[in-house]
């Protein structure tokens, strides 16, 4: 007897966004998975304000999966989205009102509960209908739509990435952030991946109901286009020329860019380097430059803003070593994709960076200018060493592939 056939909706709103963040390209190759399996009849939703662009998308760069049928509840969401939905018990716990406002706030829900009736009977006929043949709703980030989660039978499955937001107070979200909205949904009812073991830790820590929850491990993996390259197309694109150490990150001050940068014109100072520049790509060049950095100190630092996937492979590939002393990680890419492309790394001892790199690379303190020296002159002056890490490097990433994941297991 052939084996019942999963019906899984998964929620595509991310992928239309019109940049490639990292978490578009985790729903991107997870989505590459699901579409694999024959046991699963793939379904999207999408949230109503991003459905045009991801109709858009599906036509030009997502065309791979534009035969997948796409079901949405726009009207019952554009009541969300405009502010008509509100939790009133956790108004009530975060604040106390004044009357007036206590009455508005039950207006609100009482119109709301008529317009979802209005909806129901009227306007949502076919979505109801569509969502009762769904057994599993997938998120790669976001909280469950509202319209979904009445529907019991449907199980929710969430991969979370960080609580960034909470373990870093100068990166507080808004109320209405998709982060604060994720966390308001947070329900030990639910089925979650979550990206390493550190991350697994810190969602328990701040949300200790998710203690007893269904949390499998789903550590991340660089893309297929991360490997060894040697190619020299990117110098003429990215006007590089000789030889180069490189970060890839953003001016956010967990990054750490500033000690990265100081640190490393420590080593060229106290080392009298002639021949080697810091490459910093991926970041803001404007921002980058309100940085407090004097012309002396800039004069060994490249920028070269954003990189082109097709150039990638060949940056990762080319240089003397990669650095990335971040503060805080839920995962850490980055590294992992150096290491993939056969680079040397030099990351942090904290959060989730040491599962990632393990003993494939040089980990230090990412607040020490010391360590940052120490590291830099490990590899400049020891190029036995250096080609060994690169060769560890390698076999480390082969550790994590997105063809090995677990998370088609527990769908």
């Amino acid at each position: 007897m052939a084996k019942k056939k999963i019906n899984l909706l998964f929620d595509a709103t991310v992928l239309s966004l019109p940049y490639r963040c990292g978490i578009y390209n985790v729903a991107y190759e997870i989505l590459k998975l699901l579409m694999q399996k024959d046991n699963i009849n793939l379904k999207f939703y999408c949230s109503s304000d991003k459905l045009i662009d991801l109709k858009k998308k599906l036509k030009t760069e997502l065309y791979d999966f534009h035969n997948i049928p796409i079901i949405n509840d726009t009207f019952y969401e554009r009541l969300h989205a405009y502010g008509l939905y509100f939790d009133f018990k956790e108004s009530m716990a975060r604040k106390k009102r004044r009357l007036f406002k206590l009455n508005i706030i039950k207006l609100k829900k009482t119109i709301l509960n008529v317009l979802k009736k209005f909806c129901d009977l009227y306007h949502n006929k076919g979505y109801s209908f569509a969502l009762t043949s769904i057994d599993i709703f997938f998120s790669p980030c976001y909280a469950v739509p509202e319209s979904i989660k009445h529907f019991k039978k449907i199980k929710k499955f969430i991969v979370l990435y960080d609580v960034i937001p909470l373990a870093c107070p100068e990166y507080k979200e808004s109320d209405t952030s998709w982060f604060s909205l994720l966390c308001k949904d947070l329900n030990p009812d639910y089925h979650y991946f979550v990206i390493s073991k550190f991350s697994k830790r810190e969602f328990i820590k701040y949300f200790p109901k998710l203690k007893n929850a269904d949390m499998h491990l789903f550590p991340l993996a660089a893309s297929e286009i991360y490997k060894p390259d040697k190619r020299q197309d990117f110098r003429q694109a990215l006007n590089i020329n000789g030889k180069y150490v490189l970060t890839i990150c953003n001016t956010e001050p967990r990054k750490n860019l500033e000690m990265m940068v100081k640190s490393f014109n420590s080593f060229v100072e106290r080392n009298n380097v002639k021949d080697l520049v810091f490459v910093v790509g991926g970041c803001n060049q404007k921002l980058f430059k309100h940085m407090v950095f004097d012309d002396e100190l800039m004069e060994h630092i490249q920028l070269i803003g954003y990189v082109e996937d097709r150039l990638m492979a060949q940056l990762y590939s080319n240089a003397e070593w990669f650095v990335y002393t971040s503060q805080y990680e839920g995962f850490g890419l980055p590294p992992l994709e150096a290491m993939a492309c056969g680079c040397p790394v030099i990351t942090s001892n904290n959060s989730s960076l040491p599962e990632v790199v393990g003993d494939a690379g040089i980990l230090i303190d990412c607040m020490s200018c010391e360590e940052h020296v120490k590291a830099y002159e490990k590899y400049y002056f020891d190029k036995k060493f250096r080609n060994k890490m690169a060769q560890k490097g390698l076999e480390r990433a082969k550790q994590f592939s997105w063809e090995n994941k677990s998370l088609l297991e527990f769908l």
